[in-house]
């Protein structure tokens, strides 16, 4: 319960040269505040792949505070899988974060949309605040979720997933995802249900019109 797990302090860091994630957690980053740190130079030899890489890879951010940090130069930047609820990401400054090599060989089709921008938000229920932030990457944001604001943020890059990226991928059956909502500030579960990748709301942003990536369809 919040008595007694997180609320955690990461601040004023330099984070770099890390084979598969520099800052992560399941749970226990419930109530945090990561703040003020340098990101970067993360996972770029993937010697480690899948689901638990970028510069900052978080479950269950409860009531998570991530702000003025710098993230660039990784496989992703901030990755927020499940339970992204009361989760705040402000005033930071994203680039350059981008899958190796994928502008420069078209075999990595595939494998280049999994990864390479600067905000993963999936399965959760929101709400999540992304606010007053500097997107820069080619590719700002895989969003495969619902609940989420987006509120002053110079977006320069392209949205990945929006309306795929919700189920399990059965390629002949249904199969939703089923991921947890909790009581609001607190870490109890409240219920589990599924996605309609909906809710998503945007105001006084400003958009930046790129090239597209030569590897992306």
């Amino acid at each position: 319960t919040k008595e007694n797990i997180g609320s955690h302090i990461v601040r004023r860091c330099n984070i770099h040269d890390c084979g598969q994630t520099g800052i992560v957690g399941h749970l226990g980053g419930v109530f945090s505040i990561i703040e003020d740190n340098h990101i970067h130079h993360i996972n770029n030899k993937q010697n480690l792949a899948g689901a638990e890489i970028g510069g900052i890879k978080m479950h269950a951010a409860i009531d998570v505070i991530y702000r003025r940090n710098h993230i660039h130069h990784c496989t992703r930047g901030i990755w927020l899988d499940w339970q992204a609820q009361g989760t705040r990401v402000t005033q930071n400054l994203f680039h350059d974060n981008v899958f190796p090599h994928i502008d420069d060989d078209p075999e990595m089709d595939g494998n280049g949309l999994a990864y390479g921008e600067d905000i993963f938000i999936e399965v959760s229920h929101g709400p999540t605040l992304v606010d007053n932030n500097l997107l820069l990457s080619s590719r700002a944001v895989k969003l495969a979720t619902q609940g989420v604001a987006f509120v002053h943020n110079i977006i320069a890059g392209s949205f990945v997933s929006v309306g795929i990226g919700t189920d399990n991928g059965s390629k002949t059956l249904t199969s939703p995802r089923y991921t947890p909502y909790h009581v609001p500030h607190r870490t109890e579960v409240a219920g589990f249900m599924t996605f309609l990748h909906g809710d998503h709301r945007f105001f006084n942003n400003i958009f930046v019109q790129q090239e597209v990536c030569t590897g992306m369809k």
